[in-house]
């Protein structure tokens, strides 16, 4: 049987179907699109792929906005998937000792999944709604890290807090030197979140007394990554693959939903 997994984001719903630890599909929705009819567009989402939703036995998800998880249950409900959602008890039932207080489950997943893959010392740079770096140390414990706004948002701020500046796509320009307002935010943005993420990453290996593996995730990784610098191993997916491994787990508990019948 397969699997659904779910990571529930600031700005996103990210699912992808997982059987026999590959992903057969990926769909993503924005947050303000997610409502009741859910269960009935996962229907027809599985439907295009020749997939019957009674062909997934459950879903495992990881979730920051606690609001619409009632709405996601729901429409689990009704298409019958038992599901577990993924917190901080988990985390540590699988080994993560955690070292920083109120930390959200999908930071610890991606962290605690990048140590599954690597075992050693590494730094997870996701760059999402937020751009966050989580360290995890020599035996997998969860350090800390920091949290900034992520590229998207800060072209959102700069449109909200001022009257001569206008969201703009965030493509990368031809140089730094910006010839127009637009070439000048993309400029700024991207180069900047370049410059930034690469001597926040330096600061943390210094802390930690030299190199450091580096693990770039996030909706904006892709984009950074093509920034001509050595950022750190591109890992798209690793807020899922964490997911599947932790799925596999034989403590995880999957439950019908609450919302059932």
């Amino acid at each position: 049987m397969k699997t659904m997994l779910l990571d529930l984001g600031n700005s996103q719903a990210h699912f992808a179907l997982s059987d026999h630890g590959q992903i057969l599909g990926e769909l993503r929705i924005n947050k303000a699109d997610l409502q009741l009819t859910l269960a009935f567009q996962l229907t027809n989402w599985l439907k295009a792929q020749e997939i019957s939703p009674k062909e997934i036995r459950s879903i495992i998800y990881v979730s920051v906005v606690p609001s619409l998880e009632p709405v996601l249950e729901v429409a689990f409900a009704k298409l019958n998937w038992s599901l577990v959602k993924i917190d901080k008890a988990h985390m540590e039932r699988a080994g993560m000792e955690v070292q920083a207080e109120g930390v959200g489950a999908d930071r610890l997943l991606t962290a605690w999944a990048g140590w599954q893959i690597y075992h050693q010392p590494l730094l997870v740079i996701d760059i999402g709604t937020a751009l966050t770096f989580d360290l995890v140390g020599s035996h997998g414990e969860f350090l800390g890290g920091a949290i900034l706004p992520g590229p998207g948002l800060a072209n959102q701020a700069l449109a909200w807090g001022t009257e001569g500046l206008k969201v703009v796509p965030l493509d990368w320009p031809d140089e730094i030197i910006g010839k127009n307002t637009t070439h000048a935010v993309q400029s700024g943005i991207l180069f900047g979140y370049t410059s930034m993420v690469k001597a926040m990453s330096e600061k943390f290996a210094a802390q930690m007394g030299g190199q450091l593996l580096r693990l770039l995730t996030g909706g904006w990784a892709g984009t950074l990554s093509r920034s001509g610098q050595d950022l750190g191993k591109l890992h798209p997916r690793l807020t899922l693959e964490g997911l599947q491994m932790m799925g596999a787990r034989p403590e995880v508990n999957f439950q019908p939903s609450k919302y059932h019948g």
